[in-house]
């Protein structure tokens, strides 16, 4: 989910947002210090300790706003603060630092101002990053989503077991 549009679509400060300069930009994620990844995108067992690091010193994600949160904003706005936990920041093209990747502390919702998708998929803009790491970021975030889905489906849903049926009809 696109963390502007959360805001945009889900708070009641509807002036929340501040301007950033990060259009067209290739940039790292920066770990909030002492945050807890497991639960996460980032956590371990999809993203690797390797690729974790890299995200924090190679430009491997792109960035392509105009608006965006400030740290210290977003722990002011009450609600915000109660709802998502800050799991990164990034800095745009004047070292103004934003919140990048956002995780709520009691739904499975992720919400990220960085485009995880644009890697693999985008190749216009000459600033997107192509390398494999880069695609390997777009992978497991994808694999991050589609395991968030299944596992929410199978608190939502009633699982039928088709085995037990079969042996009960013969």
């Amino acid at each position: 989910m696109s963390f502007t549009a959360y805001n945009d679509y889900n708070m009641m400060d509807r002036n929340i947002l501040e301007t950033f300069d990060g259009a067209n930009q290739a940039s790292t994620l920066q770990f909030v210090k002492n945050i807890n990844i497991e639960g996460t995108l980032f956590q371990r067992y999809i993203i690797s300790p390797e690729l974790l690091k890299k995200l924090s010193t190679d430009c491997l994600v792109m960035q392509n706003h105009h608006y965006g949160i400030s740290p210290e904003r977003m722990q002011a706005n009450q609600e915000l603060a109660k709802f998502f936990k800050i799991l990164t920041t990034s800095v745009d093209e004047y070292n103004k630092v934003y919140v990048s990747t956002v995780q709520a502390y009691n739904y499975p919702v992720t919400a990220f101002q960085w485009h995880p998708e644009k890697n693999a998929f985008e190749w216009g803009p000459k600033a997107i990053p192509h390398t494999e790491d880069a695609i390997r970021v777009t992978q497991q975030a994808a694999n991050f989503f589609i395991r968030s889905v299944l596992i929410t489906c199978m608190i939502v849903y009633v699982t039928n077991f088709i085995v037990k049926q079969v042996l009960e009809f013969h």
